[in-house]
């Protein structure tokens, strides 16, 4: 397990010892590097990375492409914690990362924006078989749909 202090500006802490059944919420970070791609398309930069619970055991990871002032996309790893990975901690709807969360990815979803934050179209959705590393200082991502398309999504903060 790692330590509850963490480096400034690395997942930094936000909440207090999460009380029993407050197992929900969001984390919300910048990287310092940022790459990942939607489906059949080349990697681009992004420009922060959501964690979200919405309850203990369960995890998406939504990364934030902006395409112009524009038009942005996000992209979701969702899944479930891969046995010994430590959920994370929340508190009023806002979490921390206590220790290092692998997960395994069920499904993968891509929705685009327009500059007003309006949808662009019906967000796209695949089930796959993919894994996630969550640490303190990287972030990694990667899964296949059943009928080929691939994602990778990597982060450093």
């Amino acid at each position: 397990m790692l330590s509850t202090a963490l480096p400034p500006g690395v997942f930094a802490p936000d909440a207090r010892a999460a009380d029993p059944g407050d197992d929900f919420g969001r984390l919300r970070q910048s990287p310092s590097s940022c790459r990942a791609n939607l489906a059949e398309s080349p990697a681009v930069s992004c420009t922060s990375i959501q964690l979200e619970q919405r309850a203990r055991g369960s995890l998406s990871i939504r990364f934030f492409l902006p395409e112009s002032a524009a038009v942005s996309h996000q992209l979701t790893f969702a899944g479930v914690l891969t046995p010994g990975s430590q959920p994370l901690q929340c508190r009023q709807g806002r979490c921390r990362l206590l220790g290092p969360i692998g997960t395994e990815i069920a499904s993968i979803s891509e929705s685009g924006f327009d500059g007003r934050g309006l949808a662009t179209s019906l967000p796209k959705a695949w089930p796959v078989r993919g894994h996630c590393k969550v640490e303190q200082l990287r972030l990694s991502c990667e899964g296949t749909s059943f009928s080929g398309e691939r994602w990778q999504a990597q982060a450093s903060f």
